[in-house]
C-alpha cells in the first residue's frame, strides 16, 4: 500500500464528479420514463431506455476506472469510505468525503425512482 500521488487524487476526484453528474442525468431520465409510462408514450419510452443504457455503460466504465486506481494504489477491495479514512486529514480527504456523500445521495435518488 502506498500513498496516492496528486495526479491519482485528481483522477479519483474527476471520476467521482463524473459519476455524480451521470447519476443526476439518470435520475432525470428515470423521472421522464415514469411520465412516458403513465402517458403511454411507447416511442418516447424506447428513446429514454436507449439513453439510460448508454449512461449506465458510462457509469460502469467510470466505476471500473475508479477500481483500477484503487488496485494501482494497492488498495484493491477497499471501499471508498475506507480509502478516505486512511488519508491524512486535509483538503483531499474532505473533497473525496463530500463527493462520496453526493454520490450516495444521487444513487439513493435513482433507487427511489427505479
Amino acid at each position: 500500500m502506498r500513498s496516492p500521488t496528486q495526479l491519482e487524487m485528481e483522477d479519483l476526484k474527476r471520476i467521482l464528479n463524473e459519476e455524480i453528474a451521470l447519476c443526476a442525468e439518470i435520475e432525470v431520465l428515470l423521472a421522464h420514463k415514469k411520465e412516458a409510462v403513465v402517458a403511454g408514450e411507447l416511442d418516447r419510452l424506447s428513446v429514454i431506455d436507449s439513453q439510460l443504457e448508454v449512461l449506465s455503460q458510462r457509469t460502469k466504465n467510470l466505476e471500473q476506472n475508479r477500481l483500477e486506481i484503487m488496485v494501482h494504489l494497492g488498495r484493491e477491495g477497499e471501499t471508498l469510505r475506507e480509502f478516505i479514512s486512511s488519508l491524512e486529514s486535509g483538503e483531499d480527504a474532505l473533497i473525496l468525503s463530500q463527493a462520496r456523500e453526493r454520490l450516495l445521495k444521487a444513487t439513493t435518488g435513482i433507487k427511489t425512482l427505479s
